[in-house]
């Protein structure tokens, strides 16, 4: 969910966009199942995505650091969550590479819109 239109506003306004679960909280749907009895229909597993993984060999980078390099080159903040050390080290492991325009035009392709929206808190009573 890239809300392209959202971050063109906001640009437009000088406005600094945060990405909220930039990586697309891989570990969400079994924690939402599990704690709320709660079944995100909507999840994407972006980090295993065959044109994501195939654009992190090309530049000899994880998925992880592909995706989040694709939203600073986007102009999005990012503060990605991670419980193990090592997966804090890479994604911060950003800054000596670049994703080509043709790389991010097919990363902007893997859109859903809404129907990508994986955090709704609809299922919260009130």
């Amino acid at each position: 969910m890239q809300q392209t239109p959202i971050r063109e506003l906001c640009k437009k306004y000088n406005i600094i966009v945060t990405g909220y679960s930039p990586l697309g909280s891989p570990a969400a749907k079994k924690h939402f199942q599990a704690k709320y009895k709660y079944t995100l229909n909507a999840f994407s597993d972006l980090l295993n995505h065959p044109i994501v993984e195939k654009i992190a060999a090309e530049h000899k980078k994880t998925t992880a650091q592909v995706l989040l390099r694709h939203l600073l080159q986007l102009g999005v903040v990012i503060i990605p969550k991670s419980s193990s050390p090592e997966r804090i080290k890479s994604n911060i492991d950003l800054f000596d590479f670049s994703l080509t325009e043709e790389n991010m035009e097919v990363l902007s392709t893997l859109d859903k819109g809404t129907d990508g929206r994986i955090f709704n808190f609809l299922f919260f009573k009130g």
